[in-house]
């Protein structure tokens, strides 16, 4: 089907969507409907604007033109892939796209930002060609979530409830913190770069081998931290809070080095032990009254006040 202007569907009258695609192909109008459509495209040269929330159970693809969710922020639900690589325009205002296919691969393909990105299905979403800008928050609370080798960026806060998060071979970049609360976050051989506090409470951190730079607080009230053979890296440039959560297996660190431009790293709660070293190269470390267990410290050029505690 080919609309050159608006689609209104809002009372008892039915859509049978089949496996076809709905194309909007003139510049103007809305989409208003209370049903799912199958395949949506957008290849014009003005601005398509909802009118309700859009559920998409195949693929939608922006070709030409502008999808503008409105000022309502009207969500979009999609079970297929997403494809925005051309000359057309995604308007996310402060609007939720929700990725939600019950099997199989989604791929989502864009050359522009999102608000809040959300995956909630059992499948796999999977970046392809293009990096993930997110401008809210991104969580993943089903499924699998793949950046393959992608980028993902994002401002707000980076959620994992459930499902698993596979950082790749990329920078996985969180501006307003990583939580995982159940599920599985793997950082894979890529680069994780917090600029947020790291909460873990249930589920399964694993450090990538790659680079892990932390600038926020450190909080671990429950599940597995796997370390591996990683060093993360405490890089805030003001007070920082480490909070372990312990000393056993599943909280331990492998390496940990203090890299502050300014301000101290401060033990909270629960003692520290540190596998391989543990280097304070600038900015301060303060372990107060909490014990801390390493088999090599270096400090290279920070300071490490030992407080009351045993070293």
């Amino acid at each position: 089907i080919t609309v050159a202007g608006s689609w209104t569907d809002t009372g008892a009258g039915t859509f049978t969507e089949q496996k076809g695609t709905v194309t909007f192909d003139v510049a103007g109008g809305t989409i208003n409907s209370n049903e799912t459509f199958n395949n949506v495209t957008i290849n014009h040269a003005g601005t398509t604007t909802l009118g309700a929330a859009l559920d998409v159970d195949g693929t939608l693809t922006i070709t030409a033109g502008t999808l503008d969710v409105s000022a309502s922020n009207y969500g979009i639900t999609v079970a297929g892939s997403w494809t925005d690589t051309g000359a057309g325009t995604f308007t996310e205002q402060s609007g939720t796209v929700t990725f939600d296919g019950s099997s199989g691969t989604q791929t989502l393909n864009a050359n522009e930002a999102f608000n809040n990105v959300t995956h909630s299905g059992a499948s796999t979403l999977q970046l392809s060609t293009n990096n993930l800008t997110v401008g809210g928050a991104f969580t993943n609370s089903a499924g699998t979530f793949n950046a393959n080798a992608l980028t993902n960026t994002v401002t707000g806060l980076a959620t994992v409830s459930s499902g698993t998060y596979t950082a790749s071979t990329a920078t996985q970049t969180f501006n307003g913190g990583l939580t995982v609360s159940g599920g599985t976050f793997t950082g894979s051989s890529g680069t994780v770069d917090v600029n947020g506090t790291v909460t873990l409470s249930s589920g399964t951190l694993t450090a990538p081998s790659g680079t892990f730079t932390v600038s926020g607080d450190w909080t671990k009230s429950g599940g597995t931290f796997t370390s591996g053979s990683n060093t993360v890296t405490f890089d805030g440039t003001s007070g920082q809070t480490l909070n372990t959560g312990g000393t056993d297996t599943g909280s331990d660190f492998n390496n940990l080095t203090v890299n502050k431009s300014s301000g101290t790293l401060s033990l909270a709660t629960n003692a520290l032990d540190v596998d391989d070293t543990l280097t304070v190269s600038s900015g301060t470390f303060s372990p107060g009254a909490l014990a801390v267990t390493t088999a090599t410290l270096t400090v290279s050029g920070g300071t490490f006040t030992g407080g009351a505690g045993a070293v």
